[in-house]
């Protein structure tokens, strides 16, 4: 990689015929967990050793470092990204917290925090239909569901094991999990 320092070197490996082709190096700050797209040009990125949330432009990099209160972002361990394009914001789980931080996707300002009952909170999923959002939570072994308009948590669902990825149907009449 160009412009890498020798402790960040890295190796792309590629087939010959492949049509994809490495594009760019971002750094981000420390041990990033997951991406979501905001739109076709910036990504957030969660930090489970840091006080925030990166948001990386494709393509020149770093632009900004989200972070809720100060009381929170301290104890980092952001998880997972949550883009919800109807209400203009993006959710971020935050497990040291049990806790959702709302940022506006517009000006990329906090907006809100929402404390769940349940414990070690990570994967987000939306379900557009119910207007509502599912939230995991690993230590308690259950499923938060938060109403996206009031902010409120309407529901705990019991899983009876570690829920992980969830999935709403396309038809909304489902939601699974993952355990």
């Amino acid at each position: 990689l160009p412009h890498a320092a020798a402790s960040e070197r890295a190796f792309i490996l590629e087939k010959k015929d492949s049509k994809h082709r490495f594009a760019a190096y971002h750094r981000t700050g420390r041990q990033p967990k997951s991406i979501a797209f905001l739109d076709n040009e910036r990504m957030i990125v969660p930090l489970l050793e840091d006080d925030g949330i990166d948001v990386i432009h494709v393509t020149k990099g770093f632009l900004k470092r989200l972070a809720p209160p100060k009381q929170d972002a301290k104890l980092h361990a952001f998880v997972e990204p949550l883009v919800i394009a109807a209400s203009k914001e993006i959710w971020i789980s935050q497990m040291s917290t049990n806790k959702v931080h709302i940022f506006s996707a517009d000006t990329l300002e906090f907006k809100e925090s929402i404390s769940l009952p349940g414990r070690w909170t990570k994967v987000l999923t939306l379900d557009p239909g119910r207007g509502v959002v599912y939230a995991s939570n690993w230590a308690s072994q259950s499923i938060s569901v938060i109403d996206v308009a009031t902010r409120t948590v309407t529901g705990q669902l019991p899983t009876g094991g570690v829920p992980r990825g969830m999935l709403v149907t396309p038809d909304g009449k489902y939601m699974y999990a993952a355990q």
